[in-house]
């Protein structure tokens, strides 16, 4: 349940089945090239931004995690520190 995240139709039809890697690596070049081909991202430190607002690991971006099962693990104790600190901000 935690790894549902909101995605445009547009986008989601737009990667349809394309390998975890080859989208990362669209997703990095689209900021090198400022050119977008998935959402409207074209600046890395935005990309970054994003990745960290969402709890998604930012080692994607350069090609790591690419196994499913190591994604979900970083990407629990991402969302597990993001939960720690608002429990602690209360």
């Amino acid at each position: 349940m935690a790894n549902l995240v909101y995605n445009p139709q547009e986008i989601d039809i737009a990667i349809g089945n394309t390998p975890a890697a080859k989208y990362m690596q669209t997703l990095a070049g689209q900021c090198e090239g400022k050119q977008p081909v998935y959402g409207g991202i074209v600046e890395i430190e935005t990309m970054h931004t994003n990745f960290r607002m969402n709890a998604i690991p930012e080692a994607l971006l350069s090609g790591g995690l690419l196994e499913y099962e190591d994604f979900l693990a970083a990407r629990r104790r991402l969302m597990a520190e993001r939960w720690k600190t608002y429990y602690w901000s209360l």
